[in-house]
């Protein structure tokens, strides 16, 4: 990853991190890596490029023809069967999906079948994916593991060539593609021969358990916000909460809000979160108070989070992203203790339960006094 004369092909594959920034479409996990080194670094995107994209992408396009479809069902090797293996192993640790069969409805599919849809669709894009990966020495992916990403991996390893995999999100011990020992230890060449992630901890976790080299890159967010304001005219503590995929806030966490009235509390849904904000349970009671404001998730993080004097959350890798700009953070899931190893160490994060949350919110806010009494205790 230290070589500056590659050809590389950065491939952002859906919303992971894409924000406005001045009308302009973002994706803050790998668009500073083209701006700052386009001689080196393009863009790329599976599917239709948006006209407003502040870095202008191209499309990665996996159209297979007669041949490719040949090749996919009929022509088969040994090296096929043991990456089929490996591919399901990598599969073994996520939920069994949910999706729509033609005349059948709704319904779980068993994993063996989720395993051969997704190893067939590998196979069925190999050829293009590897007429894309003529044209490159390299290529940094965000979230190697979806179906075309992995067929991407697949083409560039098969020419030895680099493949590096940019850390999307929470990445440790919790995390089925990244702690399955037993497929970073199979050879496969679906797999990434290293990573950029976000902090030494994630490093260190991915180097012990893949075998492969992690590096820790710049906090991009700042390079598009050189001009930052720290907070505005408004003088209170200010808690940001970041809402997880599918999970609802805790009645402690809820109750906290709502009798903190002296602090400003911003409510950040996950980007990725198919239920609407209006539509989960607890925020049509809490943007009913003058003292919450329910975020905009579409927008940048590193603005709202940069006002705020706290951040709280069950296990959002916001927690690193806090701890790089210098704020604190309280987690409740326990499970994530390891991963924000670093940042707990630092004293930069600490682990509660929900129930022990209030009192900690206290101590960080006002550590030398208890400023504010909550008006419903």
């Amino acid at each position: 990853m230290a070589c500056t004369d590659r050809r590389s092909a950065v491939v952002a594959d859906g919303p992971f991190r894409r924000s406005m920034i001045n009308g302009k479409s973002v994706c803050l996990l790998s668009d500073a890596l083209v701006e700052r080194n386009p001689e080196r670094y393009s863009s790329w995107r599976f599917g239709s490029v948006e006209a407003k994209e502040r870095v202008p992408s191209q499309e990665v396009s996996l159209k297979p023809n007669i041949h490719d479809l040949f090749r996919a069902v009929v022509v088969w090797s040994w090296s096929d069967l043991s990456e089929a293996f490996a591919l399901r192993e990598l599969l073994s640790g996520f939920a069994k999906p949910m999706c729509r069969l033609p005349l059948l409805g709704f319904c779980q599919l068993p994993q063996w079948f989720w395993f051969f849809y997704v190893f067939a669709g590998v196979r069925l894009f190999a050829g293009p994916a590897a007429r894309f990966a003529s044209g490159f020495d390299e290529l940094l992916v965000v979230c190697f593991y979806n179906t075309r990403s992995l067929a991407l991996v697949r083409a560039f390893r098969a020419v030895s060539k680099e493949v590096v995999d940019i850390q999307h999100g929470l990445i440790g011990p919790t995390h089925p593609a990244y702690a399955n020992n037993r497929f970073w230890q199979s050879g496969s060449r679906l797999a990434p021969t290293g990573f950029l992630v976000w902090n030494a901890s994630t490093r260190e976790f991915l180097e012990r358990t893949t075998g492969r080299t992690a590096c820790v890159r710049d906090f991009d967010d700042f390079y598009y916000f050189p001009d930052i304001q720290h907070r505005g005219g408004d003088s209170r503590p200010c808690v940001l909460v970041s809402l997880q995929y599918g999970t609802v806030l805790p009645q402690p966490v809820i109750d906290m809000i709502i009798q903190l009235d002296c602090v400003r509390w911003i409510v950040r849904p996950h980007p990725r979160d198919p239920i609407q904000p209006a539509e989960r349970p607890e925020i049509p009671k809490l943007s009913a108070l003058a003292h919450v404001e329910i975020n905009d998730q579409t927008q940048p993080l590193l603005p709202t989070l940069i006002r705020c004097d706290l951040h709280i959350t069950k296990n959002s890798s916001v927690v690193i992203e806090a701890a790089a700009i210098g704020r604190p953070s309280i987690f409740w899931d326990r499970s994530c203790a390891e991963a924000f190893e670093s940042e707990t160490r630092s004293g930069l994060a600490k682990v509660a339960s929900p129930d022990e949350m209030l009192e900690l919110v206290r101590q960080a806010l006002w550590p030398s006094t208890l400023a504010c009494t909550p008006v419903h205790d």
